[in-house]
C-alpha cells in the first residue's frame, strides 16, 4: 500500500484506494446488545454500630448477564472511621436471567457503621452507581443514609 511521505491536508486519488469505507447499518436483531437500567437506594438512617443496606436494582435486558460500577463515598462520614467497606469503586455483577423471570433483579450491599464514643454530630455518606458499558443506563445515581450518632454527654452531680 502507498503512503504519501508527507500529507498537506488533501486526499489524492491514490490515497482514497488504500483507505477502507465501513459499511453503515441499521442494527438487525440479532446484533442488538440488550441494555439495562439500574439504580440504588438506602435502607435509610441507622445508629452507629448498625449495618446500612444499599439496594442495586437491575431491570431491563435481564436474559444477559450485566454488571455496574458501585462506590461507597465519604460525606460528613469518613471511611474507617465512621463506616467500613471496600475503597473505591466495585464491580457488581447480575447474572443472565430466563424471559420469564420478571422485570427487575435486586443485589444488597451492607456497610456496617463503627459504634465509636465520640460524641458528635449524625453523619452521612453517599453510594454512587456508575454504568459499566455505554448500553446501560444509570436511573438513581446516588443513595443517602445516616448514620445517627449514640453517645451522650455524662452527666456528673456532686
Amino acid at each position: 500500500m502507498a503512503r504519501p511521505s508527507s500529507f498537506d491536508g488533501n486526499l489524492g486519488l491514490d490515497t482514497l484506494r488504500d483507505i477502507s469505507i465501513f459499511e453503515r447499518r441499521p442494527l438487525r436483531r440479532e446484533d442488538e446488545v440488550p441494555s439495562s437500567t439500574y439504580s440504588v437506594s438506602s435502607s435509610g438512617d441507622v445508629e452507629e454500630g448498625g449495618d446500612i443496606e444499599f439496594v442495586i436494582r437491575r431491570s431491563g435486558g435481564l436474559t444477559s448477564a450485566g454488571s455496574v460500577q458501585f462506590q461507597v463515598k465519604n460525606g460528613s462520614a469518613k471511611l474507617e472511621e465512621d463506616f467500613l467497606t471496600a475503597d473505591g469503586y466495585q464491580t457488581i455483577n447480575f447474572e443472565a436471567l430466563e424471559a420469564s423471570s420478571g422485570n427487575y433483579v435486586e443485589k444488597i450491599i451492607t456497610v456496617s457503621t463503627v459504634d465509636d464514643e465520640e460524641i458528635e454530630m449524625d453523619e452521612f455518606l453517599m453510594a454512587v452507581l456508575r454504568a459499566s458499558s455505554p448500553y446501560d443506563q444509570i436511573a438513581g445515581m446516588t443513595a443517602r443514609a445516616v448514620i445517627e450518632n449514640n453517645d451522650e454527654i455524662a452527666k456528673y452531680s456532686m
